[in-house]
C-alpha cells in the first residue's frame, strides 16, 4: 500500500510526467521526421529491387544493433547506471569511455562480416555499391553503440530533457542530408544521411560527457553483457527483424512491402511504448511496483483495438497519403495496405509482450540466470523451427511471411507472461 501511495504522491507523479512528456514528444518529433524520411524513400525508390538489396543488408546490421544499440543494452545497463548515480555524487567516466572504444573494434569487425556474407550469399548487383553501404553501416553501428552507452547514463541520472534534445538532433540533420544525398549517390547517400546524424550527435553530447573524470570511476565489463540476457532483451526486436529479413529471402521486393507497413506500426505505438519501457525499467529498478505495467498494458490495448479498426476502413488512404509519389505507384499501395491490416494485431501482440518483460528486467537477474539461458534458448529454438515449419508449405510468400509473424507473436505473449509472473510473485 505505501509503495502504491508513494508511486502517486504528487512530486512523484509531476515528475513521472515530466519525463514521460520529454520522451514522448522527442519521439513524436522523431516520428515526424520519419514520417519526412520514408516517403523520400518511397518517392526514390519505391520497391525497387534495389531498394530491395539496401534493406536486406540493413536487416542484417540491424542483428547487431539490438545487441549493442537497441533496448536490450539499456536494460542491461540502466539499472546499474542508476544505482550507481544513486551512490555517488561525483562520478568518473574515463574507464568507461576507454572500454567502448575497445568494444567498437570488434563490433566493427563482426557487422562488416555478416554484410558481407549477405552480400554473397545472395549475389547482390553492384557489389562494390552494397559494399561501401555496409562500411557506412558498420560506422553506424559503431558509433550508435558510443552514443548508446552515455545517452543511458542521462537516462541513469534523470536526464530525460537532454536525452531527448540529443535524439532529436540525430534525426533531424540525419533527415535535413537524406533527400539530396540519396538524388546524388542512391542507397549509398541513406547511410550517409544516417552517419552525419550520429556524429553531429556524438560531437554535441557524448563527447563532453566522455571527459567527466572526477569521482568514483563508472566501469563496466563483457560480464555485463550476458549474451542469454541479451537475447531476451532482445525477444521483440529480433522477432521483427527476423520476420523483415523472412520476407525478403526469396529474392523478390517483399521486404519492401513489409518495411513501409511495419514504417506505419512504428510510427504510432513507439513513441508511446519505448517510452512506458524506459520509464517502467527505471522506476521499477527503485521502487517494485506493477501498478504501471497495467496501466501500460491498457493504453496499448485500447490504442491497438482502434488503431486496427481504423486500418480496416482507411487503410489505403493512409498508404496513398504517406507514400504514393515518385516511384511509388497504386499497386504498390495496395500491396502494403493489405499486409498492413495483416499484421497488425500480431505486432499489438508483440508490442504487449514488450511491455511484460520490462517487469521481469527490473528484477535482481541473478537470481535468474537458469531461467534467462532456457527462455533465450527457447526463443532462438522456437524462432528457429517455426521458420523451417512455415518453409514445408507451398504458400506464397507473402502469406507465410504473415503466418510466421502470427505464430512469433503468440509465443511471445506466453513466454513475457510467465516472465511477469515471476516477477510478480518476487515482489510480493
Amino acid at each position: 500500500m505505501n509503495n502504491f501511495l508513494n508511486i502517486f504522491s504528487k512530486k512523484t507523479l509531476i515528475k513521472s510526467i515530466k519525463d514521460f512528456s520529454s520522451l514522448f514528444f522527442s519521439n513524436v518529433l522523431q516520428k515526424i521526421f520519419g514520417l519526412i524520411r520514408e516517403p523520400v524513400l518511397a518517392f526514390v525508390f519505391g520497391t525497387s529491387n534495389l531498394f530491395a538489396n539496401y534493406l536486406m543488408i540493413k536487416t542484417a546490421s540491424d542483428f547487431i544493433s539490438q545487441f549493442t544499440v537497441g533496448n536490450s543494452l539499456r536494460a542491461n545497463l540502466l539499472p546499474k547506471f542508476t544505482k550507481f548515480y544513486n551512490d555517488n555524487q561525483q562520478v568518473s567516466l574515463k574507464n568507461l569511455n576507454s572500454f567502448v572504444k575497445k568494444i567498437n573494434i570488434y563490433i566493427f569487425i563482426f557487422t562488416q562480416i555478416l554484410q558481407s556474407l549477405v552480400i554473397f550469399y545472395f549475389d547482390f548487383e553492384n557489389k562494390l555499391v552494397f559494399f561501401l553501404v555496409s562500411f557506412f553501416l558498420s560506422f553506424v553501428i559503431c558509433f550508435n553503440f558510443y552514443n548508446t552507452v552515455f545517452l543511458t547514463i542521462l537516462q541513469a541520472k534523470g536526464s530525460f530533457l537532454k536525452y531527448a534534445k540529443a535524439s532529436v538532433l540525430n534525426a533531424f540533420i540525419s533527415v535535413c542530408f537524406l533527400y539530396p544525398l540519396t538524388v546524388f549517390f542512391s542507397v549509398i547517400g541513406i547511410v550517409i544521411s544516417r552517419f552525419l546524424g550520429i556524429v553531429a550527435l556524438t560531437f554535441s553530447y557524448v563527447l563532453p560527457m566522455s571527459k567527466e573524470n572526477r569521482g568514483s570511476n563508472l566501469n563496466i565489463s563483457y560480464s555485463d553483457f550476458n549474451i542469454y540476457l541479451l537475447i531476451l532483451n532482445n525477444v521483440v526486436p529480433l522477432t521483427i527483424i527476423t520476420t523483415k529479413f523472412f520476407s525478403g529471402i526469396d529474392g523478390s521486393n517483399t521486404i519492401t512491402y513489409f518495411t513501409y507497413a511495419v514504417f506505419i506500426l512504428n510510427a504510432i505505438f513507439t513513441a508511446i511504448i519505448t517510452n512506458l519501457n524506459t520509464l517502467i525499467l527505471k522506476y521499477n529498478s527503485i521502487v517494485k511496483n506493477n501498478i504501471r505495467t497495467y496501466f501500460s498494458i491498457f493504453l496499448v490495448i485500447f490504442l491497438g483495438v482502434s488503431f486496427y479498426s481504423f486500418v480496416n476502413f482507411y487503410g489505403d488512404y493512409i498508404i496513398e497519403i504517406i507514400f504514393m509519389r515518385g516511384a511509388f505507384k497504386i499497386s504498390d499501395v495496395l500491396i502494403t495496405s493489405s499486409l498492413l491490416q495483416k499484421i497488425t494485431i500480431p505486432f499489438l501482440l508483440i508490442f504487449i509482450a514488450s511491455i511484460l518483460f520490462q517487469t521481469f528486467f527490473s528484477q535482481n537477474l541473478d537470481k535468474h540466470k537458469s531461467k534467462i539461458k532456457v527462455m533465450s534458448i527457447l526463443f532462438i529454438s522456437f524462432l528457429t523451427i517455426s521458420y523451417l515449419f512455415i518453409r514445408l508449405f507451398n504458400e506464397d510468400h507473402l502469406t507465410s511471411v504473415i503466418y510466421f509473424t502470427y505464430i512469433i507473436s503468440i509465443f511471445l505473449i506466453i513466454m513475457s507472461l510467465y516472465s511477469f509472473i515471476i516477477s510478480s510473485n518476487e515482489n510480493k
